[in-house]
């Protein structure tokens, strides 16, 4: 996969969690560790990743290291494309 497409993923990860997480570091975020959103907004923000990417979370996607770290995602959705 090509640079650029990572970097549209990145971009599109972005925008959706902009929209969920208002005037926040997305590059040190850690959606499993921030206290500014609960279950349920982690919830909703990777059910519109799938939507988005048109790609399935599984369970082992969720036990990986760093699972809610931005980069980490990116590399999740682009072995899942």
């Amino acid at each position: 996969m090509s640079i650029s497409k990572e970097k549209k993923i990145e971009k599109t990860l972005k925008k959706i969690l902009k929209k969920k997480i208002k005037n926040i570091d997305l590059k040190n975020l850690d959606l499993t560790k921030s206290d500014q959103i609960d279950s349920f907004d982690i919830l909703n923000i990777l059910i519109e990743i799938e939507k988005n990417f048109k790609i399935k979370f599984n369970n082992n996607d969720y036990k990986k290291n760093n699972f809610g770290k931005i980069e980490n995602l990116i590399q999740i959705i682009k072995k899942k494309l």
